[in-house]
């Protein structure tokens, strides 16, 4: 009797120490993930003080196409104003609005209206929804910002497109593809690690993502041999915002990490020749000892954070 007494308790000591190695592993590693994120300037501090956030607000047909509207403390309704609208991350398969809100605090507590939306998702669910689709719907929640902004009392001139990973693909693809369409003129497009090119040979890791949307849109699987089709090459380009650059393209300020393996630097390398090329005003940060995340280059990090300021008061002047 005392045996299995025993037994027991040795058995639960065990699992109640296994449990808390468990919880101190998760813990420890979810603070360096927050760490890392910090270091990133991925967080940004907000009091009721800085301003208002309006959330929510449905530019589509369905709640989650929504976006939440920054608006400073201190900003004069009776000036014309810029807004910068800030598209997250995610790989296209997931992510959502709050993940990027840390930019669009930190410069509106800088005086400038921001602005963070949610966009269609790639989903096995949904074969329908494409890069065009997102396209869309960016263009659909700009056309609600203008509309917003005026029942708010305020004069939204101009906006900016700013996003990151999957998100800077879209604010290129965006910017570079449909300026002509947009609700509002687009002032500038500020990016960080965003895809510039689909093609295979830039990477295969992104020319995946495009054979996925392929497969689903058409049915056809793909081999090596049927990139060469006119087919699959039109896609691509589709989807490559390097393909849509001319020398009326916005102004556009560039973010890279030098050991990104998920976007590697062949991305930056095509995009700053193609807008060299075209003649268009830009800026290029790099970020040498960073990955993805662009965590450790805290000088890179600053210097990226000035440009953009400098860009907003530039090209957000009337």
């Amino acid at each position: 009797m005392i045996d299995t007494f025993k037994f027991w308790a040795i058995i639960i000591i065990f699992f109640i120490v296994l449990f808390g190695i468990i919880f101190l592993l998760r813990h420890l590693a979810r603070k360096r993930f927050k760490d890392a994120l910090i270091r990133g300037g991925y967080y940004e501090d907000w009091q009721q003080s800085d301003g208002t956030i309006h959330t929510n607000i449905i530019f589509g047909q369905t709640e989650r196409l929504s976006f939440d509207l920054y608006v400073p403390a201190q900003i004069d309704q009776n000036q014309p104003q810029g807004l910068i609208l800030f598209i997250h991350g995610g790989s296209w398969f997931f992510g959502n609005k709050n993940h990027i809100a840390y930019a669009a605090k930190r410069y509106a507590k800088a005086g400038y209206l921001t602005a963070t939306m949610n966009y269609s998702l790639l989903s096995k669910d949904h074969p329908d929804i494409n890069f065009q689709t997102m396209l869309n719907d960016i263009q659909n929640c700009i056309a609600k910002i203008k509309t917003t902004g005026h029942n708010m009392g305020f004069d939204i001139r101009k906006i900016a497109l700013s996003g990151i990973s999957a998100g800077g693909h879209l604010a290129l693809l965006y910017g570079y593809a449909c300026q002509d369409q947009s609700p509002l003129p687009i002032a500038f497009i500020a990016v960080q690690t965003g895809p510039s090119d689909f093609h295979p040979e830039t990477t295969q890791i992104i020319s995946k993502t495009a054979q996925s949307i392929f497969v689903r849109k058409t049915g056809i699987k793909l081999s090596k041999s049927d990139y060469k089709n006119p087919d699959v090459i039109k896609l691509i380009e589709q989807s490559t915002p390097i393909c849509f650059i001319t020398e009326k393209s916005p102004p556009t300020l560039l973010a890279y990490g030098g050991k990104d393996n998920l976007v590697p630097p062949r991305n930056r390398e095509l995009l700053l020749e193609a807008l060299t090329k075209a003649g268009v005003s830009h800026t290029d940060i790099f970020f040498p000892n960073s990955n993805h995340l662009l965590a450790d280059d805290p000088e890179s990090r600053e210097a990226y954070h000035q440009a953009l300021l400098s860009y907003a008061q530039r090209y957000f002047n009337f």
